[in-house]
Protein backbone atom coordinates (compact mmCIF):
# COMPACT_ATOMS: atom_id res chain seq x y z
CA UNK A 1 0.00 0.00 0.00
CA UNK A 2 2.64 2.11 0.66
CA UNK A 3 3.81 2.29 -2.91
CA UNK A 4 1.47 4.51 -3.63
CA UNK A 5 0.82 6.78 -0.54
CA UNK A 6 3.52 6.70 1.56
CA UNK A 7 2.02 8.21 4.59
CA UNK A 8 -0.44 5.67 5.89
CA UNK A 9 -2.95 6.49 8.72
CA UNK A 10 -3.20 4.06 11.90
CA UNK A 11 -5.92 3.34 12.79
CA UNK A 12 -6.78 3.05 16.88
CA UNK A 13 -7.08 -0.32 16.80
CA UNK A 14 -4.05 -0.84 14.69
CA UNK A 15 -1.51 1.52 17.19
CA UNK A 16 -3.18 -0.27 20.33
CA UNK A 17 -2.19 -3.87 19.33
CA UNK A 18 1.11 -5.59 20.51
CA UNK A 19 3.75 -4.84 18.11
CA UNK A 20 3.08 -0.96 18.77
CA UNK A 21 1.16 -0.95 22.03
CA UNK A 22 0.44 2.82 22.17
CA UNK A 23 -2.67 3.42 24.97
CA UNK A 24 -5.80 3.57 23.78
CA UNK A 25 -8.09 7.01 23.70
CA UNK A 26 -9.87 5.47 26.91
CA UNK A 27 -6.75 5.60 28.63
CA UNK A 28 -5.33 9.30 27.56
CA UNK A 29 -8.90 11.42 27.72
CA UNK A 30 -7.08 14.54 27.88
CA UNK A 31 -5.28 13.97 24.91
CA UNK A 32 -5.57 14.27 21.16
CA UNK A 33 -3.90 11.34 19.36
CA UNK A 34 -3.18 10.94 15.37
CA UNK A 35 -0.67 8.40 14.01
CA UNK A 36 0.81 8.41 10.57
CA UNK A 37 2.92 5.59 9.37
CA UNK A 38 5.69 7.24 6.81
CA UNK A 39 7.35 4.88 5.13
CA UNK A 40 9.00 4.72 1.54
CA UNK A 41 9.65 1.00 0.29
CA UNK A 42 13.31 0.83 -1.12
CA UNK A 43 14.40 3.72 0.69
CA UNK A 44 13.21 2.66 4.33
CA UNK A 45 10.88 3.64 7.19
CA UNK A 46 10.69 7.57 8.26
CA UNK A 47 13.09 7.81 11.48
CA UNK A 48 13.51 11.59 12.81
CA UNK A 49 12.97 11.51 16.65
CA UNK A 50 12.21 14.72 17.92
CA UNK A 51 9.37 16.39 20.12
CA UNK A 52 7.75 19.78 20.10
CA UNK A 53 6.04 20.70 22.89
CA UNK A 54 3.70 23.79 23.21
CA UNK A 55 5.57 25.37 20.40
CA UNK A 56 8.52 26.39 22.90
CA UNK A 57 10.23 23.68 23.46
CA UNK A 58 12.11 21.18 20.96
CA UNK A 59 13.61 17.67 22.26
CA UNK A 60 15.91 16.43 19.97
CA UNK A 61 16.50 12.89 21.16
CA UNK A 62 17.78 9.37 19.43
CA UNK A 63 15.25 7.31 21.60
CA UNK A 64 11.94 5.35 20.00
CA UNK A 65 9.04 5.03 21.77
CA UNK A 66 9.66 1.35 23.57
CA UNK A 67 10.67 0.75 26.77
CA UNK A 68 14.71 -0.46 25.20
CA UNK A 69 17.80 -0.35 27.88
CA UNK A 70 19.87 1.51 25.46
CA UNK A 71 21.79 4.59 26.43
CA UNK A 72 19.99 7.06 24.59
CA UNK A 73 20.53 11.02 23.70
CA UNK A 74 18.42 13.82 23.76
CA UNK A 75 18.85 18.20 23.57
CA UNK A 76 16.52 20.21 25.10
CA UNK A 77 16.36 23.51 22.98
CA UNK A 78 14.17 26.63 22.69
CA UNK A 79 14.24 30.18 21.48
CA UNK A 80 13.04 31.22 17.71
CA UNK A 81 14.36 28.05 16.21
CA UNK A 82 11.62 25.60 17.64
CA UNK A 83 9.42 27.43 14.63
CA UNK A 84 11.36 25.20 12.37
CA UNK A 85 11.20 21.99 14.31
CA UNK A 86 7.13 22.88 14.50
CA UNK A 87 7.53 23.58 10.70
CA UNK A 88 9.31 20.29 10.07
CA UNK A 89 7.00 18.45 12.13
CA UNK A 90 3.73 19.43 9.83
CA UNK A 91 5.94 18.64 6.79
CA UNK A 92 7.07 15.32 8.25
CA UNK A 93 3.36 14.57 9.20
CA UNK A 94 1.75 15.62 5.85
CA UNK A 95 -1.53 14.86 6.78
CA UNK A 96 -4.47 17.14 8.03
CA UNK A 97 -4.52 17.54 11.66
CA UNK A 98 -8.09 17.14 13.50
CA UNK A 99 -8.17 19.06 15.35
CA UNK A 100 -5.35 21.69 14.13
CA UNK A 101 -2.05 21.81 15.92
CA UNK A 102 -2.78 24.68 18.78
CA UNK A 103 -0.27 28.18 19.03
CA UNK A 104 -0.46 28.33 14.75
CA UNK A 105 -0.64 32.30 15.46
CA UNK A 106 1.47 31.91 18.38
CA UNK A 107 5.09 31.72 17.07
CA UNK A 108 8.24 31.07 19.05
CA UNK A 109 9.92 34.07 18.35
CA UNK A 110 7.47 36.20 19.92
CA UNK A 111 7.40 34.35 23.47
CA UNK A 112 10.10 34.62 26.02
CA UNK A 113 12.26 31.19 26.70
CA UNK A 114 10.40 29.19 29.00
CA UNK A 115 12.21 27.36 31.63
CA UNK A 116 15.87 28.83 32.09
CA UNK A 117 14.65 31.78 34.33
CA UNK A 118 13.05 30.46 37.01
CA UNK A 119 15.13 26.76 37.52
CA UNK A 120 14.39 27.05 41.52
CA UNK A 121 16.02 24.95 44.36
CA UNK A 122 16.86 21.36 43.57
CA UNK A 123 14.95 19.05 46.26
CA UNK A 124 17.41 17.53 49.24
CA UNK A 125 20.97 18.02 50.17
CA UNK A 126 23.95 17.76 47.38
CA UNK A 127 25.18 14.34 48.98
CA UNK A 128 21.43 12.53 49.44
CA UNK A 129 20.68 9.19 48.00
CA UNK A 130 17.70 10.16 45.82
CA UNK A 131 15.07 7.00 45.40
CA UNK A 132 15.26 5.87 41.71
CA UNK A 133 12.10 7.41 39.54
CA UNK A 134 10.59 4.29 37.91
CA UNK A 135 6.87 3.63 36.25
CA UNK A 136 6.51 1.13 39.62
CA UNK A 137 8.09 4.26 41.84
CA UNK A 138 7.70 7.51 40.39
CA UNK A 139 9.34 10.17 41.93
CA UNK A 140 8.59 13.51 40.82
CA UNK A 141 10.61 16.66 41.32
CA UNK A 142 9.52 20.27 41.25
CA UNK A 143 12.96 21.61 39.44
CA UNK A 144 15.25 20.62 36.28
CA UNK A 145 17.86 21.15 39.17
CA UNK A 146 16.32 18.41 41.20
CA UNK A 147 15.19 16.00 38.59
CA UNK A 148 18.83 15.96 37.44
CA UNK A 149 20.39 15.15 40.66
CA UNK A 150 18.23 12.03 40.66
CA UNK A 151 18.82 10.81 37.48
CA UNK A 152 22.46 10.94 37.46
CA UNK A 153 22.37 9.50 41.60
CA UNK A 154 20.63 6.54 39.76
CA UNK A 155 24.05 5.50 38.15
CA UNK A 156 26.13 6.08 41.06
CA UNK A 157 27.59 2.61 42.51
CA UNK A 158 25.99 1.27 45.36
CA UNK A 159 27.70 -1.04 48.14
CA UNK A 160 30.35 -3.32 46.27
CA UNK A 161 28.76 -2.31 42.65
CA UNK A 162 31.33 -1.20 39.70
CA UNK A 163 30.32 1.23 37.92
CA UNK A 164 29.40 -1.01 34.75
CA UNK A 165 27.13 -2.67 37.57
CA UNK A 166 25.38 0.71 38.06
CA UNK A 167 24.49 1.50 35.01
CA UNK A 168 23.09 -2.23 34.16
CA UNK A 169 20.62 -2.12 37.20
CA UNK A 170 19.97 1.34 36.45
CA UNK A 171 19.00 -0.43 32.42
CA UNK A 172 17.48 -3.22 33.71
CA UNK A 173 14.26 -1.72 34.66
CA UNK A 174 13.25 -2.46 31.07
CA UNK A 175 11.98 -5.17 28.72
CA UNK A 176 14.93 -6.92 29.36
CA UNK A 177 16.05 -7.19 32.84
CA UNK A 178 19.34 -9.56 33.15
CA UNK A 179 21.25 -7.28 30.45
CA UNK A 180 25.04 -7.45 31.59
CA UNK A 181 27.26 -4.61 31.41
CA UNK A 182 30.90 -5.86 30.40
CA UNK A 183 32.99 -2.52 30.27
CA UNK A 184 35.62 -2.28 31.72
CA UNK A 185 36.79 -0.26 35.23
CA UNK A 186 39.16 1.86 33.30
CA UNK A 187 36.66 2.76 30.72
CA UNK A 188 34.67 4.47 33.73
CA UNK A 189 37.24 6.44 34.96
CA UNK A 190 35.83 9.84 33.14
CA UNK A 191 32.17 9.67 34.19
CA UNK A 192 29.62 10.51 31.97
CA UNK A 193 26.70 12.27 33.86
CA UNK A 194 23.31 11.45 31.86
CA UNK A 195 21.63 14.85 32.94
CA UNK A 196 23.09 17.96 32.61
CA UNK A 197 21.56 21.15 33.71
CA UNK A 198 23.16 23.79 31.05
CA UNK A 199 23.57 27.64 32.84
CA UNK A 200 21.44 30.44 31.27
CA UNK A 201 23.41 32.05 28.65
CA UNK A 202 22.59 34.50 25.46
CA UNK A 203 20.52 33.48 22.29
CA UNK A 204 22.89 31.99 19.60
CA UNK A 205 22.28 31.88 15.99
CA UNK A 206 21.27 28.38 14.78
CA UNK A 207 19.40 27.67 11.66
CA UNK A 208 17.01 24.18 10.98
CA UNK A 209 16.17 23.57 7.05
CA UNK A 210 13.36 22.26 6.60
CA UNK A 211 12.27 19.78 3.13
CA UNK A 212 10.49 16.59 2.98
CA UNK A 213 11.66 13.65 4.82
CA UNK A 214 14.23 11.27 3.37
CA UNK A 215 13.62 7.31 4.41
CA UNK A 216 17.57 6.75 2.99
CA UNK A 217 19.71 6.77 5.99
CA UNK A 218 23.35 7.84 6.05
CA UNK A 219 26.46 6.19 8.39
CA UNK A 220 28.98 8.67 10.12
CA UNK A 221 31.49 8.28 7.01
CA UNK A 222 29.09 9.49 4.10
CA UNK A 223 28.27 6.27 2.35
CA UNK A 224 23.75 5.00 2.16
Amino acid sequence: MQAWENRLTVTEEQWTSDKVNIPPSKEIPNLDLQVVNYHRPVFGTFHSKFTVIDRRIALLQSSNIQDNDNLEMLAHIEGPIVDSFYDTALLSFGKPLDPPLPLLESPAVSAPLPWHEEKGNATGTENETLEEHTTKSPHYDSTLDGEARRVNASVEPRGEETATQAVSRHLNTTIQPDTTGNATDSDQVDRMIPYVVMPSQEPFAIALVNREPYGCEYKFDGSK
